[in-house]
């Protein structure tokens, strides 16, 4: 018999090669199920395989197309499950409001996207949080956590836990985001890992408070206007202009005879007359964020009392005085004669 040449004629064979004496077709190349190329084709190759007699000692100019053959070959690639599921990003990263409430979705700076190239149940897997090593439960994601995803999602990130979220306390707060293929058995199923990166927006969430200090004042009721009796502190556990201070006076408890500078000192403003008044009791307010509409801040009342102590500043007054008294020179030693009578209003 003639020899016969096997030879590709026709189709989609590029991944493949035939051997021309004895037909034997082989992998030419690396396969992949996973490329666009072969998912368009839903991973089938269809060519076209031609056995050629070869006269004797003829040529391939001498071939006669009357001793071909040919046959149509289909080949379907099927996918193994030989990739991870892979987030777009190595980080995700958001700036949420401290005390945001539970079930509020955040969201990043750019989506979380995840992805697993493989096909069908090969492509499937499920995200979870882990913090420390241990699972991380003040978050939860949608889909939710241990749900099956088939190819590719879109995951979000919301409040379980709105405690963790206090800027006085953690001001960053980092966790991983994993995605582990649909496996029981975790020494087979492929697995990577995204980081989360929370920064922690500050609220005015606190109120300004006062320190233990002294809440009883003396005050000479000679003192010059512009003398400092006190000076009033307080705190704000806020950052920014949410923890910055401003002290007022309420206008009960006086009658304008003090003053309180924004920064906390009390100051005498009017002349004091002990004899007129002697004690004051007056409510400090301290109030945050100076520059924000006073609706919109905070506040506390220490109520303080400021005694106004006397100096000699009043000479007596005579209220009873007969100034010429006429009286017998028989009058008994010891007789009451007049009487005198003067007060001190100091």
């Amino acid at each position: 018999p003639n020899s016969i040449v096997f030879s590709f004629t026709g189709g989609d064979f590029s991944p493949f090669a035939i051997d021309q004496i004895n037909g034997i077709i082989t992998v030419g190349t690396h396969l992949d199920a996973d490329s666009d190329n072969v998912r368009e084709n839903g991973g089938l190759y269809v060519f076209t395989v031609t056995a050629t007699e070869v006269p004797p000692n003829g040529s391939i100019a001498t071939y006669n197309p009357n001793n071909q053959s040919s046959t149509q070959v289909s080949i379907t690639e099927t996918d193994v499950n030989d990739n991870p599921p892979v987030f777009t990003e190595r980080n995700f990263t958001a700036v949420v409001l401290e005390n945001t409430p539970s079930g509020v979705p955040i969201t990043t700076t750019s989506a979380i996207e995840v992805y697993d190239r493989d096909q069908g149940i090969n492509s499937r897997f499920w995200v979870y949080l882990e913090k420390d090593g241990v699972p991380y439960l003040d978050f939860d994601t949608i889909p939710k956590q241990n749900s099956v995803i088939q190819g590719r999602s879109t995951i979000t990130i919301r409040v379980v836990n709105s405690s963790v979220l206090d800027y006085e306390t953690t001001k960053t707060i980092i966790f991983k985001i994993i995605a582990r293929e649909n496996n029981t058995d975790p020494n087979i199923s492929k697995s990577s890992e995204a980081t989360v990166i929370l920064e922690i927006e500050d609220t005015n969430d606190n109120n300004p408070y006062f320190p233990s200090q002294q809440t009883v004042f003396n005050v000479s009721e000679d003192a010059l206007i512009g003398h400092v009796i006190a000076n009033i502190t307080a705190t704000d556990d806020d950052s920014g202009d949410f923890g910055q201070i401003i002290f007022s006076l309420e206008d009960s408890g006086h009658n304008g005879e003090f003053n309180i500078s924004e920064g906390g000192q009390i100051q005498v403003a009017q002349p004091l007359d002990r004899e007129q008044s002697s004690l004051y009791s007056l409510s400090v307010v301290a109030a945050d964020s100076p520059s924000a509409p006073t609706s919109q801040r905070r506040r506390s009342t220490l109520h303080i009392e400021i005694s106004v102590t006397d100096v000699n500043d009043h000479a007596p007054v005579w209220t009873q005085f007969i100034p010429y008294i006429s009286i017998l020179e028989s009058t008994i030693i010891g007789t009451e004669i007049t009487e005198m009578r003067a007060i001190d209003l100091d």
